[in-house]
């Protein structure tokens, strides 16, 4: 079936270049150029055709391009001297871009088709789910050139565990920035959304390492931070695998700290030598999960960077709502050496909610974040069929 359609769409471009052949050979105003008709069948040719076709339609080409400028001397007319390098230019480029979708195996599909799927799967993947009355995850992401295609991943799953819903984030930045730390990033996406939830919190990054370091990756890696928070009691955990430290925001003091928690980089050692901080999320509290793209400034110190990360924090704050404060941060003015910047925000906003302090002691308002995910779940699978 496929070399049937691969050989029907050959006999189409070239029924086209000897179409146009013969219309040029007639037309003595020259309205019609040899030219024209021959970088259209093989830009068409180049989207369509495999390898060999192509081939086979550039050789076409030529010998249709010497039956219209030699027996009518129009070589001045048709096909200029600059004409023939760029005709040369289109054939070699088209050729070049064909066999490259050959080598991947691809049939009538750009590159850029499948970096969008890929982009599109990635953020699909990113997508933060429903979370029960009083609690917000907001991602903002920004590749390193304004590329779309990067190497920060970000994966959320939502689950219960005896009841009890708990929100798993993990932020990665592969090694590397914007589309060439891309297929590492997609390669790393599939296992780090599979152990969420799968796994518990002490061997989520761990397992991570394991799995990287069977990828023979040589000298790049990847930096990880994971959080497990649970939306009941508001408590969480935070590991750290040489990721900067993510920031507590304390409502009450109206400032931000960092996180304690401490580890070596995925795919490096064995050991990663992790470190846990625990704590909990009072009302109006945050988290802020960042890559290092946001802190990367070069003349300075690590520490110093992180310092006026934590300033600017307080002060967007002090003058924004919470909501808008990822997006605010990914937008901060650039260093010399641009990166990947992607800032994940978790916010307990309960005192606002139906599920507020004054109703911390009541077992009926405590279980609801499990029943809204209860019924997350029991509309989607009912939407599903």
């Amino acid at each position: 079936m496929r070399r049937t359609s691969d050989r029907t769409l050959f006999l189409l471009v070239a029924a086209f270049t000897v179409g146009g052949t013969l219309w040029s050979f007639l037309d003595y105003s020259h309205n019609v150029r040899i030219a024209g008709v021959a970088i259209m069948a093989m830009v068409f040719g180049s989207l369509v055709l495999r390898t060999v076709y192509m081939v086979a339609i550039v050789v076409l080409l030529v010998g249709c391009v010497l039956v219209v400028v030699v027996p009518h001397e129009q070589v001045t007319s048709q096909l200029t001297a600059s004409g023939v390098v760029m005709l040369t230019s289109v054939a070699a480029v088209s050729i070049v871009q064909t066999g490259r979708r050959d080598a991947l195996g691809l049939r009538r599909m750009s590159a850029e088709s499948v970096l969008e799927r890929v982009r599109h799967r990635l953020h699909v993947q990113g997508r933060v789910p429903a979370l029960p009355l009083g609690w917000h995850v907001d991602v903002a992401q920004q590749g390193a050139h304004r590329a779309a295609f990067a190497g920060d991943i970000v994966s959320t799953r939502l689950h219960d565990v005896d009841g009890v819903p708990y929100l798993e984030v993990a932020l990665v930045d592969v090694s590397g920035s914007g589309i060439e730390a891309g297929s590492r990033a997609l390669l790393l996406s599939g296992a780090v959304g599979g152990l969420l939830g799968a796994v518990g919190p002490d061997e989520f990054l761990d397992q991570a390492n394991r799995y990287l370091r069977r990828q023979n990756w040589g000298a790049d890696f990847a930096s990880a931070t994971h959080l497990r928070l649970n939306l009941v009691t508001s408590g969480y955990e935070i590991r750290n695998a040489g990721h900067p430290p993510p920031l507590r925001w304390a409502a009450a003091d109206r400032l931000a700290v960092r996180s304690a928690s401490t580890g070596t980089v995925l795919g490096v050692v064995d050991d990663l030598g992790l470190h846990a901080d625990s704590g909990t999320l009072e009302p109006g509290d945050a988290l802020v999960l960042y890559t290092d793209g946001l802190i990367d400034d070069r003349p300075t110190d690590l520490d110093a960077s992180i310092d006026r990360l934590e300033q600017r924090v307080g002060e967007t704050l002090a003058a924004h709502p919470v909501g808008s404060l990822a997006e605010r941060l990914s937008r901060a003015p650039r260093s010399s050496t641009p990166d990947d910047r992607t800032v994940a925000v978790i916010w307990n906003d309960r005192a606002r909610s139906p599920v507020g302090p004054a109703h911390a002691g009541s077992a009926e308002v405590l279980a609801a974040p499990a029943r809204v995910l209860r019924l997350g779940r029991l509309r989607r699978s009912r939407a599903g069929r």
